[in-house]
């Protein structure tokens, strides 16, 4: 058994979950690594998503309470939220807008029948709002060639 220096560890992957445990600038940093890994990685919103549930905790604390070292986390915690939101909306837009592909063209086919490789990639690219325009619009259509047309 030994002691660890937090703030002596090397900056890598293997050490950012020692590193948060460190004092506030070493944590900052290991934090700022764990913000800009992959967005899709679980233990970077795992992370994320215990710093700010400890921030909530602390915010139940008097300010004259809170060492100046968790006075500073929470303000930095509280940008880092937001941020977080911003790319969690995004998240659920984009998990919209697949959704809205996938039913979208499931109705086309049902509708039309078979549609080529390249009308699927080319529904794909389109922003929610003309998908949900497809969807709407589909109900008139009567072969492939009406998918052709609309898409222009």
């Amino acid at each position: 058994m030994g002691v660890i220096e937090i703030e002596s560890l090397p900056v890598s992957f293997d050490t950012v979950l020692l590193r948060l445990m460190g004092k506030a600038a070493t944590a900052r940093e290991a934090f700022d690594a764990v913000f800009r890994l992959d967005p899709r990685l679980d233990l970077r919103n795992d992370i994320i998503d215990v710093a700010i549930k400890h921030c909530i905790y602390l915010q139940q604390f008097e300010s004259d309470l809170l060492t100046k070292e968790a006075s500073d986390f929470m303000v930095y915690i509280q940008d880092v939220e937001q941020a977080y939101e911003s790319w969690v909306m995004a998240r659920r837009a984009e998990g919209k807008l697949e959704g809205e592909v996938a039913l979208v063209i499931k109705l086309l086919t049902r509708k039309v029948g078979d549609l080529s490789p390249d009308l699927v990639a080319r529904v794909g690219l389109l922003s929610l709002e003309r998908v949900e325009e497809l969807g709407v619009a589909l109900l008139d259509f009567d072969c492939v060639d009406d998918l052709i047309g609309w898409l222009g």
